[in-house]
């Protein structure tokens, strides 16, 4: 057994990822989108967000109970390792291919993405959201001397690559890709007394302060890439 297939097997086998989906990369994604790859699915939360826009979409995990949950949403599931198991994805092609907060997870995300244009359809895109580690609560966290690994969040325990905002852009470079679009996604400033006495203003500095400071206030990067042949 390789040590790939030992890490999986400790880490992710079993596991079920389950949250609201990711509406912020979601709204990325254009109306007249018909296909879509969904890697690293989850529980299909994302998956039924498409579904209710009319989506076709096909899930891929590398959990058994991951793909049980996840049939409810989507269309087609595929198991395996995406770094190892491409193959299953055969001669298929996609108008988009969703990678939210996967990317970190894998040994050489930019082979994958590499990989990952050859199954895009004519003017199709690819779709990431990834950790931004230079989010102001987590230099605080580094600050106070904790780099503890958890079970989920930033620091995942199976996380293997970390990004700030600026240095994300990197991927789609090292991949070959041209890079469409790069945008800060959850914005949060340190407002907590604020937050809770006064959200609707709260959202408001957010919206206003987050995009002046990606790097410091947003929790998340997305990022949209093509291939460098891709005409508008």
């Amino acid at each position: 057994m390789s040590k790939r297939t030992e890490f999986l097997d400790h880490h992710y086998r079993d596991k079920v990822y389950r949250n609201a989906g990711n509406p912020e990369l979601l709204q990325l994604i254009p109306s007249t989108t018909k296909t879509v790859l969904d890697i690293g699915c989850g529980a299909g939360d994302n998956a039924r967000l498409l579904k209710s826009r009319g989506c076709h979409v096909t899930g891929w995990t590398v959990s058994k109970p991951e793909a049980i949950a996840a049939r409810e949403w989507c269309d087609e599931i595929l198991i395996g390792d995406v770094e190892d198991d491409f193959s299953l994805l055969e001669s298929r092609r996609f108008d988009a291919i969703l990678l939210s907060h996967i990317l970190e997870h894998l040994s050489r995300p930019d082979f994958l993405l590499s990989h990952l244009q050859t199954k895009l359809s004519e003017g199709g895109k690819i779709f990431a959201a990834i950790p931004n580690m230079a989010f102001w609560r987590l230099r605080v966290q580094l600050l106070m001397g904790n780099w503890g690994r958890t079970e989920t969040g930033p620091f995942d325990k199976t996380h293997l690559h970390f990004w700030s905002f600026k240095s994300a852009p990197s991927l789609a470079r090292q991949s070959g890709l041209e890079l469409e679009m790069h945008l800060p996604g959850s914005l949060a400033c340190p407002l907590w007394p604020l937050r809770s006495l006064a959200p609707q203003l709260s959202r408001a500095i957010d919206k206003a302060l987050g995009p002046i400071f990606p790097n410091l206030f947003a929790m998340q990067t997305l990022l949209v890439v093509k291939p460098k042949s891709c005409v508008q």
